[in-house]
């Protein structure tokens, strides 16, 4: 995925690419977090976070921006975008709140102000569902997780993963009562194929994206 990435003219001259290569990502690992920061915005710094806990090989990648809603350097905050894919299927249910906890603690370090965790949180078990709170995030989405309009995942699937339900999966939370807000989600590339070869096309994702905006202010 990476090197499509690389090579694709439109994100070289948009985006850094975070990482920018594979080797960042943990070793055997199936699945990568990547992340594009717009060439508009001012990265302090990037981290990837490997969980102590995971069968599966599962990060948290971390970019920490320089923002302000005066524009005026006195006025910058740093914010930090965690971008992640927590642990899959019902024997990751153990490891989802442990990870889920790590990434919520680093959006509490004293030098920033707050963040941004947003991504796969495979929210399939009935004790998912309090974790957000009680690691004192708050949901973007405001309709909770039986809403359809809020499921992500489900319509696109692959053959072999058709027989699970439609779901919410996929989330935006954030640490409450800091210097920004956020707003509610809505769901992108919903039906969205690529083009492979005459008379196949495919899903660009099992999943639906997740597009929302967070807005600093003073």
């Amino acid at each position: 995925m990476l090197s499509f990435l690389r090579e694709d003219e439109w994100v070289r001259r948009e985006f850094a690419i975070v990482p920018l290569r594979e080797d960042k990502w943990p070793r055997n690992a199936y699945y990568g977090n990547v992340t594009l920061v717009s060439r508009d915005l001012n990265v302090v710094k990037a981290e990837i976070v490997h969980f102590s806990l995971t069968a599966m090989q599962r990060t948290g990648l971390l970019v920490y921006l320089r923002m302000s809603a005066t524009g005026k350097m006195e006025d910058t905050r740093i914010i930090c975008i965690a971008n992640t894919h927590l642990e899959s299927l019902e024997s990751g249910e153990r490891m989802r709140p442990m990870q889920l906890e790590a990434l919520a603690e680093m959006l509490k370090q004293e030098y920033i102000e707050g963040g941004v965790v947003a991504g796969d949180m495979n929210s399939i078990a009935k004790a998912d569902r309090p974790l957000v709170r009680r690691f004192g995030l708050k949901d973007a989405w405001r309709r909770g997780d039986s809403d359809p309009e809020g499921f992500t995942w489900g319509y696109q699937s692959l053959e072999e993963d058709q027989k699970y339900p439609a779901a919410r999966l996929d989330k935006i939370l954030y640490l409450p009562k800091r210097r920004y807000k956020v707003d509610e989600p809505q769901r992108i590339g919903v039906g969205l194929k690529v083009h492979v070869q005459e008379g196949e096309d495919h899903w660009v994702s099992d999943h639906y994206g997740l597009l929302a905006t967070l807005h600093v202010v003073e």
